[in-house]
């Protein structure tokens, strides 16, 4: 997808939202793939990067990102509840 002056926008993208998924997030640009829930997104992959590093949970290993709430999530309506919590609160604070 392309915003202004043909710029490609970064989009938040969120894995498996389904029984047994981890809440890893992913980013990307144009489409989102069958499977993924958009999140966010910003003309700025740095600007939406940097935000997302700051409200996410950081796995054991530094470098994969989770939706807070998810991983321990009892039940697949918790795990949804955490997700669009965690949609709107980068989407506040992209804006």
């Amino acid at each position: 997808m392309h915003g202004a002056a043909g710029q490609t926008e970064c989009a938040l993208r969120a894995r498996g939202l389904v029984a047994g998924s981890r809440g890893v997030i992913e980013f990307g640009t144009g489409k989102c793939p069958d499977g993924l829930l958009e999140l966010a997104r910003s003309r700025s992959t740095l600007r939406l990067k940097t935000t997302i590093c700051a409200i996410a949970r950081h796995a054991y290993d530094g470098t994969i990102l989770l939706v807070p709430g998810v991983p321990e999530a009892p039940n697949d309506d918790a795990a949804y509840d955490a997700v669009i919590a965690f949609r709107d609160r980068a989407r506040q604070r992209l804006a």
